[in-house]
């Protein structure tokens, strides 16, 4: 991430109720492995310029998604268990969205009204946090 430097950073993983994510660990049998809370922030704590906006496409994930407002403008995560169908439907709408040109906090809620009409289990669960200094959502990645 530091070398990229991405403005979005997209993290898809399995979440647990305590508010750890699931990682794949680096030995050759490539299995998964719970990292504590404190673990993410420090990757993302050590970034001379952080992502914009964190996306987590995991269950429980709000936990995370509100730690990670101080280092991005925006995250979005679930209250809940987030089934895959949403998540992926959420991805969807949502980058498609700021593809039209709208604002993160606007494609955010496009994506989850979407969600909701067309009956996606869970899509009420998904939430959307600012840090305090930041753009609230405001930041336009693809202006029109």
């Amino acid at each position: 991430i530091s070398s990229f430097r991405p403005d979005i950073v997209h993290i898809l993983c399995h979440g647990a109720p305590d508010g750890t994510i699931a990682a794949t660990s680096d030995d050759s049998a490539r299995t998964a492995r719970y990292v504590a809370l404190i673990e993410l922030l420090d990757s993302f704590r050590e970034l001379d310029l952080p992502p914009r906006v964190i996306v987590i496409n995991a269950c429980h994930s709000l936990v995370v998604a509100d730690a990670l407002r101080a280092h991005a403008d925006t995250t979005i995560g679930a209250r809940e268990p987030l089934y895959q169908d949403t998540a992926a439907a959420l991805a969807r709408e949502f980058y498609g969205a700021l593809a039209r040109g709208y604002n993160v906090r606007r494609a955010f809620t496009q994506a989850r009204d979407q969600l909701g009409k067309d009956d996606y289990r869970g899509a009420e669960m998904l939430d959307i946090h600012h840090a305090a200094e930041g753009d609230r959502g405001s930041w336009t990645p693809f202006p029109r």
